[in-house]
C-alpha cells in the first residue's frame, strides 16, 4: 500500500469522516488485519500539492522561509536539497514522528520521484549527504523496531541502473555494504531495468523489486494490454527479481468491483 493523505484523502468521501478518527491509522490496521504488510512510502522531494491534489499556487511556507533549502530546477517551487544539513534534519524528524506514532511494517524513501535532490552537476560529489540521511533514518527505524519488538523494514526507490543512481548521487553500493537498506525498488517508468547489474554488484544482501508505473508512460507505452505486462514481468522474474512493485495503479470505480 502507498498511503498518500493528500491524494487519497482529497476524495469527497473523506469529507464526511469523523475528524477525531485517524484515517491513516485505520487504513494501516485494516491492511494488517487482512494479512498484508503496510509500508509508508515517502516521496523525498514531492511537488508541492494542496487540498484536492492540486498544485499549490502559493509558495510552500517552509520553502519561502528557507529559500536556501531548495534547488532551483524544473519545479517552480524548487526541490529539497539534501546537501543542506537542515533539510536532512527535517526529513529525519519526519520519519521519527511517523515511527513513533504508527505501527508500519516498513518505510520506503522514494528518491526517484522527483529529482534532483542534490545540486545538478555535483550529485556524485555530494553523495555522502544522501548516505548520511540513509544512516540516520535507518537508526531511527532500528530504535523503533527495538521499542516495538518487531522488524521494521527499510527500502529506497532509485533509478533503473547503478549508472543512473551514480548520476543522481546515490551510492547504493555503500548503502548495502553498511546494511542501511533491506530492499531496493528499481526504476518506475522504464521496462529496461538492470536487475542483473544490481545483483552482480550488490549480491544477495538486499531484495530487488523492479517497478511498474501504469499511469505515467513507460517506454512510450500508455495503459498497454495485459500481454505487455506479462512479458515484462516474466522477463524481470527470469533476471532474478525478488518481487515486483506497482506504482500509480488505481482501483476501479466501486460499481465495477462491488
Amino acid at each position: 500500500w502507498d498511503f498518500d493523505p493528500i491524494h487519497d484523502f482529497a476524495d469527497p468521501v473523506w469529507d464526511h469522516a469523523d475528524p477525531d478518527v485517524d484515517l491513516l491509522d485505520v487504513l494501516l490496521k485494516e491492511t494488517q488485519r487482512r494479512g498484508y504488510e503496510a509500508f509508508w512510502h515517502h516521496r523525498i522531494s514531492e511537488v508541492d500539492i494542496g487540498p484536492g491534489g492540486v498544485a499549490m499556487n502559493a509558495l510552500n511556507p517552509i520553502k519561502a522561509e528557507h529559500p536556501d533549502w531548495v534547488i532551483k530546477t524544473w519545479w517552480w517551487q524548487g526541490m529539497w536539497n539534501l546537501a543542506v544539513p537542515e533539510v536532512r534534519d527535517f526529513k529525519v524528524e519526519l520519519f521519527r514522528e511517523m515511527a513513533e506514532r504508527y505501527d508500519f511494517d516498513g518505510y520506503q524513501i522514494d528518491f526517484h520521484r522527483h529529482l534532483p535532490v542534490l545540486p545538478v552537476g555535483r550529485q556524485w560529489e555530494l553523495r555522502d549527504s544522501v548516505t548520511d540521511l540513509m544512516r540516520r533514518v535507518r537508526e531511527v527505524l532500528l530504535k523503533a523496531s527495538a521499542k516495538k519488538n518487531k522488524p521494521i523494514l527499510f527500502s529506497a526507490k532509485v533509478g533503473r541502473s547503478l549508472e543512473v543512481c551514480h548520476a543522481d548521487g546515490f551510492d547504493v553500493e555503500r548503502w548495502v555494504q553498511e546494511g542501511l537498506v533491506d530492499m531496493l525498488t528499481l526504476g518506475s517508468r522504464s521496462y529496461e531495468v538492470d536487475i542483473e547489474g544490481y545483483r552482480k554488484a550488490l549480491g544477495l544482501k538486499v531484495k530487488l523489486y523492479p517497478c511498474l508505473d501504469d499511469f505515467h508512460a513507460s517506454d512510450s507505452y500508455q495503459h498497454p494490454p495485459i500481454e505487455v505486462f506479462r512479458g515484462v514481468t516474466s522477463s524481470w522474474w527470469r533476471q532474478g527479481a525478488d518481487g515486483i512493485e506497482i506504482f500509480n495503479w488505481f482501483n476501479a470505480a466501486p460499481e465495477e468491483y462491488i
